[in-house]
């Protein structure tokens, strides 16, 4: 009776408590899921797809350069991103997610790659009117079921494989192991110079690591082996990081983590809500959107342009998300049969319609079922619980950048070691390796969908083929998919059965149609690669209506502020040989505000001998910037004078320089040679030799460079004065003075050694 009455309190206790309430609503016990595990891949997705949705970003902010703000750009990616995934979980009930797509993102910038007078704006216009004409199709059941037949059995069997192909390849490239920063590539230049060349590796070996445990956590049928092999190999990483390996410790775990959540610069340059809200260009995309003429007026055509966009969307867009569902259950069930999968398929591409109708109006990119929905599935998710927890992240990610920077393994080097002014063009650039390499376990399990080439007939088979083929062959499974179609029915016509030819559906002789316009039009516009993301930059003079002046010698500026302007700031750049600036400002002042004459100056005393840029920028409290005012300079001057050391054994001669000299020729004063000078006791020069770069020893001390030289010569008996000079670059170094003149005897069988004043052997270097 007792026993009853325990069973009936613990019944009740769970139909009224929070898992209770979830469970009706969601059906995980049903399903043979539980609320904690359905919380666990939840997590496991949004770490994946929170870290590729700032990787999209990234590529997206590099190719429109200032034509979109970072941060409202983030946000309304993310915004997009909790959107969709919420829909998904609320109304489709499975453990799916959507983030920013890089299929459709690179196709957005290969438009602007190949068609001049298009802004990002422009753009946002092309993919809004796309994803209408994608919603109409989803929302009119009689298209929508027209369009669903339009794809064959065996190219929609095919898309599951293909995209496994495209997303292990694009891991493998994040994670260094085919692309110049490989292991197979051990040169130093090749993984950033010495200094950062066994922290690349160690990245590298990260995202392996990743690979391995999650493999071994699924190999042992773990409950949720995606969250518990990403953790442990993050935690490993952290590990080593912080006993072994100082660089990465200081690098990503230091100077990132540390600033997140709070603003401190005085820059204004990290991330906040607020931030991301002034930037946030909600409704750019009928403001500015489809103003078409610039483009028009540079021999542009506007319908070719819609009539690629839209085709993109139904190819791509439609069956990219197809294909990451089909992925999602080949790594854990989430559809009980075939016709589950036909009956939830229109509800997916649905929402998926009425997310990319919302993200350009938010200024967001394109967005699909993203990839990552392998991971909840493959830790056991089974419903939209998980995609409720995945959103949940995305919506703490709107107000912080930790849970992607957690997950980072590298970030660019940052110029200033603990300056928060720096924080921000370092977290940027971040990447992901450990993730990538959880991204590869999961193509993997997609490959499964291979297996159904056993099951068909050649006629079958060779479309399948060609879907697979297409898509590794080209990156992107639009082509892919267009490719399949066209093979489909040429093998059915090829085959000259009047009955074969009548059982195909009208609607798939149809879809070859759009599918051969499609792979036309791309031939005649090529896109970019995935990772082509660098686009060529025109270099324009900008009017400098604010009275904006610089003393390249001072580091004094001075212009006329507006009451209109949020605030300004000066950001100083280095350029490099081609005139280009680098991806970082070297020298910054504080925010500027007011109106009428302000002066200030930037701190330019320690910058090394170069060419540079010093921009003004303007920043606008709507959001809309103006683009930097810009003055050129140079610093130059003399170099200094050597300090040095040397030690005689016999006639031999060893000339040693170390880091305090060195570091300040070969970094900031463009180190050209240094002439050795050996005097006779009548004060002539008998002997001259040269030390060259190529005599120079780096030495990576941390993140920090420290440098050497010894340069041995051959000195005849006798009794001289040995001095150094460092020779000029001609341009902007002029050569040093002598230095001190101290004396030297050689002898054979003897030993000495001697140093100037002011030489010292400092293990002390600047940063690489």
């Amino acid at each position: 009776m007792n026993e009853k009455k325990e069973e009936q309190v613990i019944y009740i206790n769970q139909s009224t408590g929070i898992s209770g309430i979830l469970d009706r609503y969601f059906h995980f016990t049903e399903r043979g899921s539980a609320m904690g595990r359905e919380i666990k891949a939840g997590l496991s997705v949004f770490f994946l797809s929170v870290c590729a949705l700032f990787m999209n970003i990234q590529i997206l902010v590099q190719a429109f350069a200032d034509d979109v703000p970072y941060c409202g750009l983030y946000l309304g990616a993310t915004v997009t991103a909790f959107a969709g995934t919420l829909l998904l979980g609320l109304i489709c009930n499975l453990p799916l997610v959507q983030t920013a797509s890089l299929s459709l993102s690179t196709v957005m910038i290969s438009m602007l790659g190949v068609n001049s007078g298009l802004t990002y704006a422009n753009l946002l216009a092309v993919t809004f009117a796309a994803a209408v004409a994608y919603l109409v199709i989803m929302a009119v059941p009689l298209f929508r079921k027209w369009v669903l037949m339009m794809l064959p059995e065996n190219v929609r069997r095919a898309l599951p494989a293909a995209m496994g192909i495209y997303i292990a390849y694009t891991a493998l490239q994040n994670m260094g192991l085919i692309s110049e920063m490989s292991l197979a590539n051990v040169s130093d230049d090749a993984l950033g110079g010495a200094a950062l060349a066994p922290y690349m590796r160690f990245c590298v070996l990260a995202g392996a690591l990743g690979f391995v445990i999650v493999l071994f956590y699924i190999k042992r049928k773990a409950e949720t082996p995606v969250f518990s092999g990403f953790l442990t190999a993050t935690l490993i990483f952290f590990l080593i990081a912080s006993v072994v390996g100082g660089i990465v410790f200081s690098y990503v775990y230091t100077q990132n983590r540390i600033w997140i959540g709070i603003n401190p610069d005085p820059l204004g340059e990290m991330y906040t809500i607020g931030l991301g809200i002034r930037e946030l260009e909600i409704g750019t995309v009928f403001a500015e959107g489809f103003d078409f003429s610039a483009f028009t007026a540079a021999g542009g055509n506007v319908i070719i342009l819609f009539v690629r966009a839209i085709l993109m969307f139904v190819f791509m867009g439609m069956y990219e998300s197809e294909a990451s569902a089909q992925g999602a259950d080949l790594n854990g069930r989430i559809f009980e049969n075939e016709e589950a999968y036909k009956e939830k398929a229109y509800k997916i591409l649905l929402v998926n319609a009425v997310t990319n109708v919302i993200a350009p109006v938010f200024g967001a990119a394109p967005v699909s079922v993203a990839k990552q929905s392998s991971a909840a599935s493959a830790d056991g998710g089974k419903t939209g619980l998980s995609s409720v927890v995945c959103a949940i992240g995305y919506l703490i990610s709107m107000f912080t950048w930790l849970p992607f920077v957690l997950f980072a393994t590298y970030t660019k080097s940052v110029p200033e070691y603990g300056h928060a002014g720096f924080v921000f063009p370092n977290v940027i650039y971040a990447s992901f390796q450990i993730a990538d390499g959880v991204m590869l376990v999961l193509a993997l399990g997609m490959l499964k969908g291979l297996k159904n080439l056993k099951e068909m007939e050649a006629g079958d088979s060779i479309p399948f083929a060609a879907t697979v083929v297409m898509t590794a062959f080209t990156q992107n499974i639009a082509y892919g998919v267009a490719a399949g179609c066209i093979v489909s029915v040429f093998m059915v016509l090829a085959g000259m059965q009047k009955k074969e030819i009548r059982l195909v559906p009208v609607s798939q002789y149809a879809m070859a149609a759009p599918a051969v316009i499609l792979l036309g039009i791309s031939m005649a516009a090529p896109t970019l690669g995935v990772n082509a993301t660098v686009l060529e930059e025109t270099d324009s003079e900008i009017e400098n209506t604010v009275g904006y002046t610089f003393d390249g010698a001072t580091g004094d500026f001075s212009f006329d502020g507006s009451a209109d302007v949020d605030y300004y700031t000066v950001w100083v750049y280095a350029l490099d040989e081609e005139g280009q600036e680098g991806s970082n400002y070297v020298a910054a002042s504080s925010r500027l505000t007011g109106e009428g004459e302000i002066s200030g100056n930037v701190d330019i005393s320690e910058l090394p001998f170069g060419k540079y840029h010093a921009n003004l920028l303007i920043f606008q409290s709507d959001g809309k910037n103006e683009d930097p005012v810009v003055q050129t300079f140079e610093i130059s001057g003399k170099l200094t004078a050597p300090e040095f050391k040397y030690t005689q054994d016999g006639t031999s001669v060893t000339v040693t320089l170390w880091s305090d000299s060195l570091t300040v020729y070969n970094e900031k004063e463009l180190f050209a040679d240094i002439e050795i000078q050996i005097y006779n006791e009548d004060g002539e020069v008998v002997q001259t030799d040269t030390i060259t770069e190529a005599d120079l020893i780096g030495t990576a001390m941390g993140p920090m460079m420290s440098y050497s030289c010894e340069k041995t010569i051959a000195v005849e008996a006798g009794t001289y004065k040995i001095s150094l000079t460092a020779k000029g670059d001609g341009n902007l170094a002029e050569a040093s003075d002598e230095s001190e003149r101290i004396d030297l005897i050689v002898a054979e069988g003897t030993g000495s050694e001697g140093q100037t004043e002011k030489y010292a052997e400092s293990q002390g270097g600047q940063m690489p």
